[in-house]
């Protein structure tokens, strides 16, 4: 009987003890979801990784304002855990094992051509669904099922820029300089295809390494060639250097195309002069006027006074897909559901005027985006000059 009665009185103390701890340490912990972030925070890239960060930290705080992601009915904060794959393909592998590992299976990148072909052989397997705004059309042909990507495809960008250059520029001999990774290879094939469809040739091709600042030798042997138009691969990180030395060799009169990964402001700084009759393909967002694409960039110059490229408007909507597909699809980590939603969420999202970056109109089943907003546009005396809108890239032969 004794035992009872202690047995009896056991709730009710439990319940006083409860009554007269602090309201901080009986709150109920929010739920959270946490989106891995893979940015290229160090190495050749780390400028690239600066804005991924950048626009995914604003992104985040976005969501949250709105009430955070509802799971099943349930509100979740978005969290986001960042790694810095050091632009390293192996880095890039350990950083998505730890994120599954951690039960985080929403990724956003790795977001480079050769770090993206290394973790494809794994996030299946892991069951990571990663999305990345990379641009090489090889990427996403390689039958993976767990990869979204909602940029403007390298096809589409070089098949603009052959155009621009040959058919409203006149270019008819191109030469081209290129890095040796994928991405260049990729530039080498397509460029071809689309500037000989157009009516030009290309009379040499070149290569370079990564981090190579000695471009002279290439150049020489590519001024014997006579081209009209040499189209550069790679990433602004040598586009600097690459474009003076060019100007040194080639003289201004020569077109020179750069590559979607040209940083507009590097170029700037490094003086307008050489950067004069620079070609530089650029992604709808740079022409799309919407409330939230202003409110984005405010935001983001207030914050980080800095101007937003690229890459934090990509991120940006990224995030926003994957995690409305999530809510659409109640579960943030069977994958293959919440890629199955992600159509449904790219529409809505459109409809609202949320998405930034240019690419819209749903996925194809590659996980491509439907439509394409791209623009041509040409340096001249720092300013840059639009010389081709194409909403609709069968106006060119391109879809």
């Amino acid at each position: 009987m004794k035992k009872r009665g202690k047995l009896f009185y056991l709730p009710i103390v439990f319940s006083l003890a409860l009554l007269s701890c602090p309201p901080h340490l009986t709150a109920q912990t929010p739920k959270v979801l946490k989106i891995g972030i893979s940015a290229t925070l160090t190495g050749p890239a780390s400028y690239i990784g600066w804005h991924d960060k950048a626009g995914a930290t604003l992104t985040a705080e976005e969501v949250n304002e709105r009430g955070g992601v509802t799971l099943r009915g349930e509100k979740h904060k978005l969290e986001l855990e960042l790694f810095d794959n050091e632009s390293k393909p192996a880095k890039a592998v350990e950083g998505m094992r730890m994120f599954a590992e951690k039960g985080i299976h929403l990724n956003a990148g790795p977001q480079l051509t050769a770090m993206a072909y290394a973790v494809m052989k794994f996030n299946e397997e892991l069951k990571v669904l990663f999305a990345t705004y990379l641009n090489t059309p090889e990427v996403f042909e390689q039958g993976n099922k767990l990869i979204l990507g909602a940029s403007v495809i390298m096809t589409y960008t070089l098949g603009l820029s052959t155009y621009t250059a040959s058919k409203i520029l006149n270019a008819k001999r191109a030469a081209l300089l290129l890095d040796t990774t994928g991405h260049g290879r990729s530039i080498e094939k397509h460029f071809t295809e689309y500037f000989r469809k157009f009516g030009g040739e290309v009379v040499a091709v070149e290569w370079y390494d990564l981090n190579s600042t000695d471009f002279y030798p290439q150049l020489t042997r590519l001024k014997s060639k006579n081209p009209e138009a040499i189209q550069f691969g790679g990433m602004s990180a040598e586009a600097v250097t690459l474009i003076r030395q060019a100007r040194e060799i080639l003289g201004k009169k020569v077109l020179l195309i750069g590559s979607n990964y040209f940083k507009l402001d590097q170029l700037k700084k490094a003086g307008l002069d050489v950067s004069e009759n620079t070609l530089i393909p650029l992604s709808g967002f740079h022409v799309i006027d919407t409330k939230a694409r202003n409110d984005f960039f405010q935001k983001f110059k207030d914050r980080f006074q800095a101007e937003p490229e690229t890459y934090a408007a990509l991120i940006h909507d990224e995030i926003l897909y994957m995690t409305r597909a999530a809510e659409i699809a109640g579960t943030a980590t069977d994958v293959y559901k919440v890629r199955e939603a992600v159509d449904k969420a790219m529409v809505e999202l459109e409809s609202q005027g949320r998405l930034i970056a240019g690419a819209y109109g749903g996925f194809l089943p590659s996980g491509l985006a439907k439509k394409y907003y791209n623009s041509a546009n040409l340096l001249r005396d720092g300013k840059l000059v639009r010389l081709k809108t194409i909403a609709d890239l069968k106006e060119i032969g391109l879809q």
